[in-house]
Formats: structure tokens, sequence, C-alpha cells
């Protein structure tokens, strides 16, 4: 935070903007800079360092896993970010110091039984899929475990979260419109009774014409305040990153619930889990046991690897097939865009966009009726 923000805090001034934006997510980040872009002032916070979360602790990968499993809802903001990638990787690296490695090394599924209509789900995410029989896929992936045959998905990419977080923090510092607060979590809310009028914290109040709330996990915490709920929860997922003693695999491979990502510099992720355990963030070495012995049997040779590292994340759990992208309930000026569960990253410029001609009252390409409260 600079030395100008925590100035004005000090000063315990009404601090005013078109816009707060509460959660400084992928989500958070990304809508901030659409509102910013389309002229309107912007005051973005978080209640810790901004990106630390669940945008922080994934894997990274854009895809949506196994769309048959998705609603249509969902499958529409995924692909239509999924479009978004690349460029908007390229753009960030051009404006900013960092790169955020997006990567397009593919998806393979590994002895996946799946009925004709997920393979016709999975030729809609990418027209160039496969199915590769099981004598040419051990040849094709020497170092995996194959029983019958591979799934390929040769377009799917990925990114390094924390750099893509890292770049797109950097874009918004350098935007004059957005003024970033870390480390300042709201408390409660005013209202007029139609409207919300102030954000409150400890030591602050903020004032807008708007307010959005893209906190994640933490979402429902936030709504309790102004009488509203919803079922977002906390769900943790445990995730490892060991190092090879040498390149094992080029793809994002996936069997079951076990994932396994190749990253640019060597490391290989390993994922991950699903707990409701509340705002629990502990990491378990049954957990860290669990995930190795998964992980070696696709792999043999991960046996040899080391660990390096070991995290947990809170994803927004809900039971809707879709996250939440409206206007909240009797509150004229007050938005949501939260419960992405595991599809947070790779949904982001979707979901900032549809918030943003939302807030901005403007058509866009997406049909936001399929996210309404």
């Amino acid at each position: 935070m600079s030395d100008a923000i925590t100035t004005l805090l000090q000063s315990k001034k009404e601090i005013n903007t078109d816009a707060v934006v509460i959660g400084a997510g992928i989500i958070g980040l990304l809508t901030s800079l659409s509102l910013a872009e389309a002229g309107m002032s912007v005051t973005l916070i978080d209640r810790q360092t901004a990106g630390q979360e669940a945008s922080f602790a994934g894997g990274g990968i854009l895809s949506s896993l196994e769309p048959w499993r998705l609603s249509p809802a969902m499958q529409q903001l995924i692909r239509w970010s999924q479009a978004c990638y690349p460029d908007f990787t390229r753009q960030l690296h051009d404006k900013t110091d960092t790169d955020p490695e997006f990567l397009r090394c593919g998806l393979t599924f590994i002895d996946e039984t799946l009925p004709l209509s997920a393979q016709a789900c999975l030729t809609e995410a990418d027209s160039d899929y496969c199915r590769i029989p099981l004598e040419d896929a051990k040849k094709e992936f020497p170092n995996i475990t194959i029983h019958s045959h591979v799934d390929l998905l040769p377009n799917v990419g990925q990114i390094r979260n924390p750099k893509l977080l890292k770049s797109t923090i950097e874009l918004v510092h350098q935007n004059p419109k957005i003024r970033l607060i870390e480390n300042h979590p709201i408390t409660d809310f005013k209202s007029d009774g139609k409207q919300l009028t102030h954000a409150l914290s400890s030591s602050s109040q903020f004032s807008a014409d708007h307010f959005i709330l893209t906190s994640g996990a933490w979402s429902n915490l936030l709504l309790q305040k102004i009488q509203l709920e919803t079922d977002i929860k906390p769900i943790k997922g445990e995730m490892i990153r060991v190092r090879p003693q040498q390149k094992l695999i080029s793809t994002i491979t996936m069997k079951g619930d076990c994932y396994l990502i190749p990253r640019k510099n060597g490391t290989i992720l390993i994922g991950s889990t699903v707990e409701d355990c509340g705002f629990n963030k502990e990491i378990s070495p049954d957990t860290r046991t669990q995930l190795l012995e998964k992980a070696i049997d696709l792999v043999p040779q991960l046996s040899q690897a080391t660990v390096i590292d070991h995290w947990a994340g809170l994803r927004p759990g809900t039971s809707r097939e879709a996250p939440v992208i409206d206007r909240l309930p009797n509150v004229e000026n007050g938005y949501i865009c939260a419960g992405h569960f595991r599809y947070g990253l790779v949904s982001a410029p979707g979901s900032a966009r549809l918030m943003a001609d939302l807030v901005l009252n403007r058509k866009g390409p997406l049909d936001r009726t399929l996210y309404q409260w």
C-alpha cells in the first residue's frame, strides 16, 4: 500500500469513488480494471494482501477439466474466458515486468471411461480432441502408467497463477483510476434502506455509487452484514509441488481426482483435495502422503522427486451449478460475483466482463441471466 493511501486512511476522512470493489483476487482485480477502463474511479479493498487466497492457491489450469460435468452456464463462462487468456497474458507481459507464463501444454485424461456425450463435449471444448489407443499412448507418454487409452486435448493452456496475479496487480497500480487498499477488512455497511451508502472498516468509511462483492469464500460473511445470505462457503484444497530429477510429462495429466501440472521451470504441481472444514487452511501430512501416492501411481518416477512446497487454499464452494453474478436483492447499488468453486481463475475474464456490463448497464457478449441470484 502506498504512502499516500496510508496517509489518507490515517486521516479518517471519508473516501469516495464511483465504485467500491471488495476482494482483490483475480476477479476483483479484473473487475476493477474493466470499470476503470470505462472511466469509473474504483476503490479496491482486500482483507489482506491482494491475490493471496484461492486465485493464488490453485494450479492455474485454463480448462474446465471435465466439461461434461458442468452446466451450460459454467461452460459458457469458461470458454469465453479461455479465448481471452492468450492475448490478455501477452498484454500483461508487455505492460508489466512479469511474465504470467501462459503455456498451451495440452491436457490428457488417462484411462477415463467416457460416454459418447462426454466425448462430444470434449470435441466442443477442443476441436483437436482425440483418443489415443493403448499402444500408441505408451509410446507417446512413456513415463505414465496407462492401462487402456488416453484422451488428449492438445490446446488446453495453463498459467503460473502467482505470476498472473503479480502482473495484474502491477497493472492495477499503474491505473490512476484505481486505489488498491490492502490489509483492511470491511466490517460493516451503511444503508439508506434501498441503497448502500458506505462500506466501513475499523478506521475508515468508503462511499460510492456502486458496491461490488468479489470476496470468494468470504462473501457470505459480508452479505450477512446486510441481512442477506447464500450457501457460498469455503472448501479447502491442498496441493504439493515437486521437482523431479528429469522431465517426465509435458501435458497436464489427469486420472480420477488426481492431476499433475508441469511448469516451465521443471517442477510439477500435484493436486488436489476437496474438504469442507470451514476456514481452516492447515496442511495435513496425511494429505501430502495421499497426493504423492496417487501421483506415483500415475508416474512411477515421481517416487524420486523432491517435495519443495505444500499449501492449502479455500475455494468458494456452492450448491449452484454456476457462480452468482448479479445485483443483490433489494439493494439497488449492490452486486456480487462469487461462488466459482474450482473455476474462478479460468473464468475470471468472463466473470469480470459480466460484472462490469451489469454495473455499467451495457449489453455484453455473455448471457448474464444464467448467473442470477
